[in-house]
């Protein structure tokens, strides 16, 4: 602006610095180094758990006197990203290794808050000695997908359809599994190995849920008494029972071995049967000694 020193009146306006007036217009008397507001290009915050921005860039203008001040705002959102089983996080630990000071993961995100095996272990035991004879491990796994927000590290929820994004926020509600029975079991049969019926026919079938505490189940087996077990006698002919010996075959001779008397050599049955004549003899004479004996009296 040029002024009269006198006056102090506003002469005009001095556009190329030689002090005096080259116009009296106002808006011809404006003169800038640069008239343009130049193109930004939206800067990329990806590392730090962003999305893209809602503008990619915000374009070069040409700025006059005229022109007002303005304000441009460009979002960016949230990135979240899902963490399983399979790829848990590490509470405490950085999201992004390549930011270690960035967020963090939160409590919840480590294998064992995202995954739970609920066992049903069945033991088919010996009563008498407990000795388990068989051990059948039923197992229902139960699994959830948690979503973090990148930026803060927050828990937002749980994935419970494979779309990535938060379908609940309640934790009870945020179980999947492929399979939630422990099957029927029947007891296995142990009576060839000298057993009697089991203590439990069949272990039930059971519908499990994330609530569900694993348990265990003892079948219990005695053994028969041993006279139940040992049945070989009866299976022997009556022939055989007293000695325990084994049938002849058919086609095997059997050899007759008499005992002889150490001293005759003769068979005990010949002795018998001259021992029994001899005291026929004897008992003969008596008689008619008798008979006699009576005539002459």
């Amino acid at each position: 602006a040029v002024v009269d020193k006198v006056t102090g009146e506003l002469l005009g306006y001095d556009t190329n610095g030689d002090g005096k007036v080259d116009t009296t217009e106002d808006g011809a008397s404006w003169t800038t180094t640069s008239n343009v507001w130049d193109k930004l290009v939206s800067p990329d915050y990806s590392a730090q758990g962003y999305g893209s921005p809602s503008v990619g860039e915000v374009a070069k203008e040409t700025v006059t006197p005229d022109s007002k001040s303005t304000e441009v705002n460009v979002y960016y959102e949230h990135e979240t990203t899902v963490v399983t089983p399979e790829q848990p996080g590490t509470p405490g630990s950085p999201i992004d290794p390549n930011q270690p000071d960035g967020p963090k993961w939160p409590e919840g995100t480590d294998k064992s808050s995202l995954s739970k095996t609920i066992t049903r272990t069945v033991n088919y035991v010996d009563k008498n000695t407990g000795k388990v004879l068989k051990q059948e491990v039923q197992t229902v796994t139960y699994t959830r997908t948690a979503v973090v927000d990148k930026v803060t590290g927050e828990l937002l929820g749980y994935d419970t359809n494979g779309d990535g994004k938060v379908d609940t926020t309640e934790g009870d509600a945020s179980w999947t599994t492929t399979s939630n029975v422990w099957d029927k079991l029947v007891s296995p049969d142990y009576s060839a190995q000298g057993y009697g019926s089991p203590s439990v026919g069949e272990v039930d079938k059971v519908t499990v849920t994330p609530d569900t505490d694993s348990s265990e189940v003892n079948v219990y087996y005695e053994q028969k008494p041993k006279d139940e077990n040992d049945n070989s006698n009866n299976d022997k002919p009556e022939s055989d029972k007293s000695t325990g010996q084994k049938n002849v075959d058919n086609n095997t001779k059997s050899t007759h071995v008499e005992k002889k008397l150490p001293a005759t050599g003769e068979s005990i049955l010949a002795s018998l049967v001259w021992g029994a004549l001899g005291l026929l003899a004897i008992a003969t004479s008596i008689l008619l000694v008798k008979k006699r004996k009576g005539k002459e009296d």
